[in-house]
């Protein structure tokens, strides 16, 4: 009985898409076949954002149950003929036919096909309404909006499914190319569709910004050098969205476990932010960042990792600290500061120089 259930599904969806293909074609511009177009030389992708009742986009990979606007978009295509997807969710979510927004609504280029939104299905299309093609934003394209409410907290990724049968979900950059040839999200041997297939990605919960990283490292000098050396233990790295750092957005702490004492910031959108580095022995440093549109590798960032008395500052008694656990013997890991494995008089030194100065030079990580 269930694969019985699950093949009259199936039926129905494929009728629906069929309806749906039918409509599309019989609207296609006739025009020549002439090779042309941008097809295959691209890499278009899928995506789904997600805004919450205030219009603030919010990541679908930790979607709170609610109610939210969920968009289907392209990118990295700049110009297309033909344009469909097939999606289904499950149980757990229910849509709102009377919010949809189709790409025909905001941009005249482009003709609906109508679109399905029931029973677990959403399925959309849309035709080039000039000759040839009509152009899309390479950095991203809305093509249909609905609202969405999700019964549980999920990641979105869990509860809804862009099909990848080339039948259902495809692209095709312009009418002079055929109406075989297009992206898809299968371009395997295992489907049994007979035109030229380039590959295009899907991904229904993409991450929300960029990600910055950086590792710590011991400062030697006044002059903000280094000799590479990691710094000990656990740094933390609060990251404010104001100068004066009281919005919080987000912490990260870093993982020496390797070798590396490194942080990772995840999921930081374009901007400027402004981040503090602490730890229990550090003269905490607050640094810049600046977000575009690439992630950021800001390498190494020198620490003053010799404040042991929790006066504020590094001054000779820190220095005096280290002196003192040369003489005994004590290879504290935090007390090497050259990177040799011991501590000695070497290490002592370079608290002294830290001590004419505990101030940092500016950092700006972009």
């Amino acid at each position: 009985m269930q694969k019985s259930i699950k093949q009259y599904a199936s039926y129905i969806l494929r009728a629906a898409t069929l309806f749906v293909m039918i409509a599309l074609f019989m609207c296609l511009p006739h025009s020549a076949f002439a090779a042309t177009g941008t097809l295959g030389t691209e890499s278009p992708e899928i995506y789904c954002t997600y805004k919450d009742a205030d219009g603030k986009e919010v990541d679908g990979n930790k979607l709170e149950a609610g109610t939210y606007e969920v968009s289907f978009n392209i990118k990295n295509m700049t110009s297309a003929a033909v344009l469909q997807i097939t999606a289904s969710y499950n149980g757990e979510v229910t849509v709102d036919s009377s919010s949809v927004i189709e790409l025909s609504d905001i941009d005249t280029n482009f003709s609906s096909m109508g679109y399905l939104t029931d029973d677990g299905n959403i399925v959309f299309g849309y035709v080039s309404n000039a000759d040839d093609t009509s152009p899309l934003t390479a950095e991203g394209t809305s093509l249909f909006t609905i609202d969405m409410t999700f019964a549980n907290s999920c990641d979105a990724a869990d509860v809804i499914t862009v099909s990848t049968d080339p039948n259902l979900t495809f692209a095709t950059a312009d009418y002079g190319d055929g109406y075989d040839d297009e992206y898809a999200l299968d371009i395997s041997e295992a489907t049994s569709y007979t035109g030229t297939r380039y590959l295009m990605t899907c991904d229904v919960t993409p991450s929300l910004g960029r990600t910055v990283s950086g590792n710590v490292v011991m400062m030697t000098d006044t002059d903000g050098s280094s000799n590479g050396t990691s710094a000990y233990g656990e740094y933390t790295v609060n990251v404010y969205s104001d100068a004066d750092r009281t919005d919080l957005v987000t912490t990260a702490v870093t993982d020496n476990t390797v070798g590396n004492n490194k942080f990772v910031i995840e999921n930081l959108t374009a901007g400027t932010y402004y981040a503090t580095i602490s730890a229990q022995y550090a003269i905490p440093r607050d640094v810049t960042i600046i977000v575009a549109d690439s992630d950021i590798d800001a390498g190494s960032i020198p620490m003053i990792c010799c404040e042991f008395d929790n006066d504020g500052y590094v001054t000779t008694n820190d220095a005096k600290f280290i002196f003192e656990s040369s003489l005994k013997g004590n290879n504290i890991e935090y007390c090497d500061f050259d990177g040799d494995g011991y501590v000695t008089t070497n290490d002592a030194k370079i608290v002294f120089k830290l001590s004419l100065s505990s101030n940092y030079q500016e950092l700006t990580l972009k």
